[in-house]
């Protein structure tokens, strides 16, 4: 049971580095800020809305902490925005190619 609810955890990929030292963090809260750094999985565990969400590191699930969403993208948001770059990418580098022969 418990890998299932893991496998329908909401898995986001940061895209933005979030440092918690940067903010006025309440001492008194419950919950802590999780850094993040670009590149890294996150899985969120609760949602609140607002864009707040408390996750923890896929590859260091010690890490547990309250993130704002919007540093984040979906993991299959992600994968789409990275096929469609990797896309434009060789795209570009064909018509530069093309560009070189022709005018050789």
């Amino acid at each position: 049971q418990q890998q299932q609810q893991q496998s329908q955890l909401q898995k986001m990929v940061v895209i933005v580095d979030f440092d918690p030292s940067t903010i006025q963090w309440p001492a008194t809260a419950q919950q802590r800020p999780l850094p993040l750094r670009r590149g890294q999985e996150v899985e969120v565990l609760h949602d609140f809305g607002g864009g707040w969400a408390v996750g923890r590191i896929v590859a260091m699930p010690q890490l547990v902490g309250v993130f704002p969403t919007s540093y984040a993208l979906p993991l299959a948001a992600y994968r789409q925005a990275y096929a469609a770059h990797t896309q434009e990418v060789a795209a570009a580098a064909a018509a530069r190619a093309a560009a070189t022969s022709a005018a050789v």
